[in-house]
């Protein structure tokens, strides 16, 4: 079931909004439609169940069917990362993040070609 990340802004009791570029994802993307069961997560650790119910050009209307809250990671991740050249370490950051690492701890080691400012 496809997953999606929305604002507890966006959320009530019994349905919630995507949009933005999980908007863009859910309907150019994957090409959902009304009736189609989506999951979503918010900011606040809770995951819904839910049926697309309205799409329009910018938004999308999920009737929440289920709630569930989520337990608290019981380990968390440190990524120790050599220091990297050019934008190579955004996107270690980036993708370091979207893996679920809470912490990242760059490092300059004898092999380290980057140097931080002084």
């Amino acid at each position: 079931m496809p997953r999606f990340f929305v604002a507890a802004t966006q959320l009530s009791a019994s349905q919630a909004v995507v949009s933005g570029p999980e908007f863009h994802h859910l309907r150019h993307v994957l090409r959902l439609t009304i009736g189609d069961r989506v999951t979503l997560r918010d900011d606040l650790n809770r995951e819904y169940s839910g049926v697309i119910m309205a799409l329009s050009s910018s938004e999308a209307q999920i009737a929440i069917t289920a709630r569930k809250e989520l337990s608290p990671e019981r380990c968390p991740l440190l990524l120790a990362q050599g220091l990297l050249k050019g934008q190579k370490m955004d996107m270690v950051i980036e993708k370091a993040t979207e893996l679920g690492v809470h912490c990242i701890a760059p490092f300059a080691s004898a092999f380290t070609v980057a140097h931080l400012p002084q």
